[in-house]
């Protein structure tokens, strides 16, 4: 049986988005920087717009690669004893239960907030982290692994 795991909407557009702002934001302050338009006779201007263009640049660098880092699809196939993880740039990487080391629960903060979520440890010395923040609900993987009896890290 196929079970598909979707992405938090909320938390993937919400990436999106501000990825698409803040590339406007440096693209604007590289437009004011190299055409002034006359309101850069004070050197401190020209500094501030080169400072709040590093920043987004910055900014952006930082969002992008959580973008690429973070999967936010998993099908777990129970025949295949497989599951495949689908990232929005990477390519999608399909992982067997013979590359799979071990996984531990853990918890992954956003500002203030706590995700739960679970670390798929692998036999390369990789992680995958899978969590309520970009998955919406982890919890059929870790009964995936629970059935598979895939040593939970941290209960030796």
């Amino acid at each position: 049986m196929l079970t598909e795991l979707g992405p938090n909407k909320t938390d993937l557009y919400g990436r999106i988005f501000l990825q698409i702002v803040l590339i406007a934001f440096v693209a604007y302050f590289i437009y004011v920087i190299v055409h002034p338009t006359g309101h850069h006779h004070y050197a401190k201007q020209l500094f501030k717009d080169k400072l709040w263009c590093g920043c987004a640049l910055i900014a952006n660098v930082v969002l992008f690669l959580k973008l690429y880092f973070t999967p936010y699809w998993v099908s777990i196939d129970d025949e295949l004893k497989t599951l495949t993880v689908r990232y929005l740039i990477q390519p999608t990487r399909t992982i067997g239960l013979h590359d799979i080391a071990g996984y531990g629960t853990t918890a992954f903060k956003s500002k203030s907030v706590s995700y739960f979520g679970i670390s798929i440890h692998l036999h390369q010395g990789k992680s995958i982290p899978l969590s309520d923040l970009n998955l919406g609900n982890y919890f059929p993987v870790e009964l995936f692994l629970i059935d598979a009896k895939v040593k939970k890290l941290g209960q030796e």
